[in-house]
């Protein structure tokens, strides 16, 4: 039996980071592939594959509280452009297996935006080096 994992460790340039909890996502960064087909005569095809290495960038995303250390946090991170480091680790609590994805050169590109209220959340994506 395999465990759903639930509550993933963030950490980001060697500090733990609060999440809100289910908000955490990523893509591995190995990119989009094309194919296309050839003639090859008398009703034949042939593939014809490629990799679009302009798509091999990863993304990580996830939710914070909008406390005042989470939103310093996040200003930190844009300031530093691209010289953030993000770890991903979650834990089967069933078998103990670990999974961990560390995002490189990870930068917060967009200018996220952070909502005020007793409920609210802000989303930080970052887009990086493929996932290791």
């Amino acid at each position: 039996m395999t465990f759903v994992i639930s509550d993933p460790s963030v950490v980001v340039n060697n500090e733990p980071v609060g999440i809100v909890p289910g908000t955490v996502k990523f893509t591995e960064g190995l990119g989009e592939q094309m194919m296309r087909a050839q003639s090859t005569g008398n009703g034949n095809v042939d593939q014809i594959f490629s990799q679009d290495v302009t798509t091999n960038v990863s993304m990580v995303s996830f939710e914070l509280y909008n406390d005042i250390d989470s939103i310093e946090l996040a200003r930190v991170w844009k300031t530093n452009l691209n010289a953030n480091v993000i770890t991903v680790t979650g834990t089967d609590p069933t078998s103990g297996k670990t999974i961990t994805r560390t995002f490189s050169k990870a930068a917060l590109l967009s200018d996220y935006e952070v909502e005020l209220g007793s409920e609210s959340t802000f989303t930080v994506d970052f887009k990086s080096l493929p996932a290791v």
